[in-house]
């Protein structure tokens, strides 16, 4: 009788230990940025390699830039790297290198209609098995609000 016990206890362990474990996936998150307004940008960004250091990206018009990150995760739940994680919590985005415009995480950025570092103004998501694709766009419109905000 023990040796039944023992043994049954030993195929609980192990199938507990199977069912429980959680196999690691590579998540691929890939943001793309977009120049599509007819000024040139310049922005003040943490680098993409994961460093704290700023390093400054230049958008021409019509021209686009983009960023891939992998990391390991389990498929139950996969980890995306977000844009304030990427951009750090302040952007400075300069149009032409004369009118400028802070982007931070704060209230304000997420209840704008528009900002670099809030997911929700990307368009985009998750293409497919553990592969996350974002975009955002600069338009003539996020030009002429920097333009407002700047005149105030």
């Amino acid at each position: 009788m023990k040796k039944i016990i023992f043994k049954l206890c030993t195929l609980y362990g192990i199938m507990f230990f199977i069912l429980s474990c959680d196999i690691d996936y590579d998540t691929e998150t890939k943001y793309t940025l977009v120049n599509n307004s007819n000024h040139r940008i310049n922005m003040s960004i943490r680098n993409p390699s994961g460093t704290r250091d700023k390093m400054t990206l230049i958008l021409n018009n019509e021209e686009s830039k983009s960023f891939s990150f992998s990391d390991q995760t389990s498929k139950n739940s996969p980890f995306i790297i977000r844009p304030e994680n990427l951009f750090v919590d302040t952007t400075i985005i300069c149009y032409d290198d004369t009118i400028c415009v802070i982007h931070q995480i704060n209230y304000k950025c997420i209840k704008e209609d528009r900002c670099l570092l809030n997911i929700e103004s990307y368009t985009g998501g998750y293409v497919g098995e553990l592969y996350y694709k974002y975009r955002y766009e600069f338009t003539e419109e996020d030009y002429q609000k920097a333009l407002e905000k700047f005149n105030n």
